[in-house]
């Protein structure tokens, strides 16, 4: 455990899914634990779709999963997402790439 002002509780998160947080009241330990999964709204849509890609280490993917193969990076840009399906590894769900080379994580792109 570590020992520290609540104040400072925040400089303790780190990236991940979980995180325990432990106070004392003076007479006893409590424990909490808190989680989080970051949502974003890539509801139904009929048609393709424009994602804006800003970061440069973003996968594509064989399939719609971090269980398939990497391909390559896929450069920042503007690509069109021609479907969605659900799949191990993101939130929002994955997207095929018009172009054919795969699939890409909702996660880390914005809708534009």
């Amino acid at each position: 455990m570590i020992k520290g002002d609540i104040r400072r509780a925040f400089t303790y998160l780190e990236s991940g899914s979980v995180l325990i947080v432990t106070t004392n009241d003076g007479t006893s330990d409590n424990v909490m634990t808190i989680s989080w999964q970051m949502v974003m709204d890539f509801s139904p849509h009929k048609g393709p779709f424009l994602v804006k890609v800003s970061i440069s280490d973003l996968n594509i993917r064989t399939g719609p999963g971090t269980d398939y193969s990497r391909v390559q990076f896929c450069p920042p840009g503007i690509y069109t997402i021609v479907e969605v399906k659900r799949g191990k590894g993101s939130a929002a769900g994955w997207g095929r790439l018009k172009s054919g080379v795969g699939w890409i994580s909702l996660d880390f792109v914005k809708r534009v």
